[in-house]
């Protein structure tokens, strides 16, 4: 009997050693993006964190038609040039992987100004609109999402400042999916540009 125990005991155990990583790798976690940009300043930040983990943490400005991130890697800046290619990734990984996500929640933050209160007054208004619009068709697609805009109107001085977090969920299987995909798009998307540059 002690032995048929320890047997089935075992055997738990082996399926408990099974079962973790497919459940972490097949259910969706939870991300907390922040991100920040004030455009007459060039400059900006995006934070990414799971299950309170630091994932990436850099700032961020625009050098000519690319984005420069730069970030702390073993207690040293390392900057990240996004040229046409890795933007042109980020497009197909975004494509891939908004059908797999679940919004949890987004609140959207924002400062405009012009030194025209007149002027600043319809600028705020229209970002406003605009940004109720998007986050209404949101909420159509994700209906249990939480979808918040706080948008404050500076009527002396410009400004042009947005901020933005999000609480999203996702599986590691639909991120490495994603992944993949993505990446076999980018090379076929450069090798045709390749050819049709040579015609």
């Amino acid at each position: 009997n002690n032995f048929f125990r320890e047997d089935i005991n075992m055997e738990s155990l082996y399926l408990l050693f099974l079962a973790v990583p497919i459940i972490i790798f097949i259910f969706p976690f939870t991300l907390d993006i922040k991100f920040y940009a004030d455009v007459i300043k060039n400059r900006g930040a995006i934070s990414i964190y799971l299950w309170k983990i630091k994932i990436i943490v850099a700032k961020a400005k625009i050098k000519g038609n690319d984005i420069l991130l730069k970030t702390k890697r073993h207690n040293n800046e390392v900057d990240i040039e996004l040229g046409e290619e890795q933007l042109r990734f980020l497009n197909f990984f975004k494509n891939e992987v908004s059908n797999k996500v679940k919004i949890r929640e987004i609140n959207v933050y924002s400062i405009l100004g012009l030194d025209d209160p007149f002027k600043a007054s319809l600028f705020s208004s229209f970002f406003s609109n605009l940004v109720l619009v998007l986050l209404s068709k949101i909420k159509m697609w994700q209906p249990t999402a939480s979808l918040n805009l706080n948008n404050k109107t500076d009527f002396y001085e410009a400004h042009c400042a947005l901020a933005l977090r999000s609480k999203i969920a996702l599986s590691i299987f639909d991120v490495s999916y994603s992944f993949l995909i993505s990446i076999l798009r980018t090379k076929q998307d450069r090798i045709l540009q390749e050819k049709l540059k040579k015609q």
